[in-house]
């Protein structure tokens, strides 16, 4: 095993140490990128204590399950996280001493493996006879005894191991299932070292000092701003960029591609084509952007799945399924193509940084030298992906998909020709291929559409704003090449997409709910009642009620072509990519400042995602306070408000009244944001109402919350980007 050594022992080629710190509610996290180790610590106090170790390298670590104990165990840290010295057999890791004064401090079995196992075990799923094959080894005496638990790896390639050490005369026993119990001494606390391993090659960080332009590098001031940098450093590598820490270690297109345009303003080249280029580099033939990857042996088992499941039932893996691997390994990344938003995110966040991009600080090459911005594209458009095509040629294959996958609907005019979930991908909840793809925009969660098969979003703000962008890109000759034997004689590829685009304004029609006024002020009352609101935010909410009837667009539309009837913050989506009509942006900001039950506002929390309260009692349900994409505020919606406010108020064509709209919602929008700051580094967040009344964002996590939220997410950085308007 590799011995600790101080991160401020020898020099690190990609500058200091990272070293920082959040709380959120009973979990503490600690954070560590030093000398080739990037991990990242989870202490959970509780009667369940908890505790994980993570590393991006692999997306793999450990997970120390608490058994139930008769009371809370409060676990703290007693030191910082220290780096192994790698330059022993390469082998990188993390040691950390917990302490707690709780009279001991047991564990189920250790989990050790990729963090989806991880993740899946902490959401209740069994762990497979293949992942419990631990060697467990105690060495020393009984009063300085050490343990050591061990699993090689599914691939024969890799291993996975902790050691626990006791320390100040704690003591550990083995229990007969393979967990352990450790015991504080007679006087004084448990403490233990417990000392974490990983064998995967580590990931080059961008240097903190390469993240930003020097003009955003200038605006950090304070504890708050470096605090975003903080958590963007931890999660930008030159291979990609990680979504969240501690459960989405890895690449996501979709989240890769919303930061990078909401950071835009921010970043510099070496962030902004890190990014782009992992994106592309997993692209399909197809051109679909790949939503998600499986790496090691959590790919392993999803081609040994694949492969059970295409024996058991007598079919072929079709082949959607069979060509996602990259490379032959059993072990290679495995990727995943089932969302349908990610393949319209392309093209405008491309454009954004290829046209949009001003030829300033923002062109300065690693070298330190600067090119221009034609230069800067041309060279960034001719690099190649694992499969030998050159960005630009990979880039056409999804400019021309986008075109083809529009072109129906702007035939017929017809909502069954709106972009659908996928039909027939993997791991479908109809069998594990077939049927229909639950999930396909950020709503990715079981419930997040509310059961529709149409989202907003994809069909009212990303497919106009692909469309419109393709054409711009088409436009500068950096595609040639790109042909479509469908486009009218005589027009280029480009042309084809400008009309496309305009045929698919509009498509907000098909989303509209409309509710009386008698019926919308007893659905505010009924469900400010369920929720337990105070009588305050009940009246409120009715004095936003006017005789006229209620509309608003629904989050997506079911499988009969009817709107769901939830309310939504996915306008934000239409004000950062769209050019809405003065009528439109007067609804959404009136939509977004309505408190809560009537709109969006949840004073003194921020802004929700999703409200209910035109719903059924079963919709209802599943739109709480404790559901992923529910009634909780996300901090990139929030963001992406900001921005596309911000971006709408700088349009000339806007009548006087609508950019005064626009700016009162904005400043109502800022509130908000700045209400909940201590935790807007984080993925999302819920509320309580304390016993005055008031609201109070509290982080998402324990009873009640069927997901637990990210400290540290790769979108929730933009407010380095994303700052208050000075107006």
């Amino acid at each position: 095993m590799p011995e600790p050594v101080s991160p401020l022992d020898r020099q690190d080629p990609v500058g200091p140490p990272l070293t920082f710190d959040r709380t959120e509610g009973r979990i503490q996290h600690r954070f560590l990128r030093a000398h080739g180790t990037a991990a990242h610590v989870a202490l959970t106090s509780g009667v369940a204590p908890r505790i994980i170790i993570a590393f991006p390298a692999g997306n793999r670590g450990v997970l120390l399950q608490g058994r139930i104990h008769n009371a809370d165990v409060a676990l703290d840290f007693d030191g910082p996280l220290t780096p192994l010295d790698e330059e022993t057999h390469g082998i990188q890791g993390v040691a950390v001493t917990i302490i707690t004064d709780a009279p001991e401090l047991r564990f189920a079995p250790a989990v050790l493996g990729n963090i989806r196992t991880i993740r899946d075990v902490g959401y209740g799923a069994r762990l497979i006879p293949r992942l419990r094959r631990y060697s467990i080894a105690v060495t020393g005496t009984a009063s300085d005894r050490a343990l050591s638990i061990e699993r090689p790896g599914l691939d024969g390639r890799h291993a996975y191991a902790i050691q626990v050490e006791p320390r100040d005369g704690t003591t550990v026993t083995v229990d007969p299932d393979g967990g352990f119990t450790l015991h504080p001494p007679p006087t004084g606390q448990v403490c233990a070292d417990i000392v974490a391993t990983c064998d995967d090659p580590h990931l080059t960080p961008i240097p903190v000092d390469r993240l930003l332009r020097p003009s955003a590098r200038a605006r950090l001031t304070g504890t708050d701003a470096h605090r975003d940098l903080n958590a963007l450093a931890f999660l930008a590598y030159r291979e990609k960029l990680l979504a969240g820490s501690w459960q989405y270690l890895t690449y996501f297109g979709r989240d890769t591609l919303l930061a990078l345009r909401l950071l835009a303003p921010a970043i510099g080249t070496d962030l902004f084509e890190a990014g782009l280029g992992a994106v592309i580099d997993r692209m399909a033939p197809t051109g679909d952007v790949a939503h998600e990857e499986s790496l090691g042996e959590y790919a392993l088992m999803e081609r040994d799945r694949d492969r059970n499941h295409a024996r058991q039932t007598g079919t072929a893996i079709p082949q959607h399924v069979s060509a996602r691997g990259r490379g032959r390994s059993r072990t290679s990344p495995l990727l995943d193509y089932k969302m349908v938003d990610d393949d319209f995110l392309l093209a405008p966040v491309l454009a954004h940084y290829l046209l949009d991009t001003p030829d300033d600080e923002a062109t300065v090459s690693v070298d330190g030298s600067r090119i221009d911005g034609a230069s800067r594209a041309r060279a960034f458009l001719g690099h190649r992906t694992p499969t030998g095509l050159t960005y630009a040629d990979a880039i056409r294959q999804n400019l021309e998909a986008v075109i083809e996958r529009a072109r129906p609907y702007a035939t017929s005019q017809s909502p069954r020709d709106l972009i659908h979930l996928r039909q027939s991908a993997a791991h479908s909840n109809q069998g594990r291929w077939g049927g229909r793809v639950p999930v396909g925009n950020w709503r990715d969660s079981s419930d997040g559409l509310g059961g529709g098969s149409v989202p907003f979003d994809v069909n009212v703000a990303l497919v106009p704003a692909a469309l419109r962008d393709a054409a711009r890109l088409l436009d500068t000759g950096w595609f040639s090449g790109a042909t479509d034997a469908q486009h009218e004689p005589g027009l280029t590829l480009a042309d084809d997409a400008r009309a496309l685009a305009s045929a698919w304004k509009g498509t907000d029609r098909h989303f509209t709910v409309t509710i009386t006024a008698d019926q919308a002020r007893a659905n505010l009352a009924s469900i400010g009642h369920d929720r337990g609101l105070p009588n305050r935010f009940i009246t409120d909410a009715l004095g936003t009620i006017s005789d006229e009837p209620v509309t608003f667009p629904g989050i997506a539309l079911d499988a009969d072509g009817a709107p769901v009837p939830v309310m939504h913050g996915d306008d934000s989506l239409v004000l950062l990519f769209g050019d809405p009509s003065p009528g439109t942006l007067h609804q959404i900001a009136d939509r977004l400042t309505a408190p809560f039950p009537a709109g969006l506002r949840l004073p003194g929390a921020g802004t929700l995602v999703a409200n209910p309260v035109h719903a059924g009692e079963d919709l209802r349900a599943r739109f709480t306070a404790g559901h992923y994409h529910g009634t909780v505020i996300w901090s990139w919606p929030q963001a992406a408000y900001a921005a596309g406010i911000a971006r709408q108020i700088d349009r000339p064509d806007l009548p006087a009244t609508t950019r005064a709209r626009l700016i009162a919602a904005e400043a109502i929008l800022w509130q908000g944001i700045e209400a909940s700051d201590a935790l807007r580094t984080s993925e999302f967040w819920t509320y309580t109402i304390d016993d005055e009344g008031a609201c109070i964002p509290v982080p998402a996590q324990g009873a009640g919350i069927v997901n637990e939220s990210n400290p540290v997410q790769l979108w929730s950085t933009v407010y380095l980007a994303i700052h208050p308007p000075a107006r």
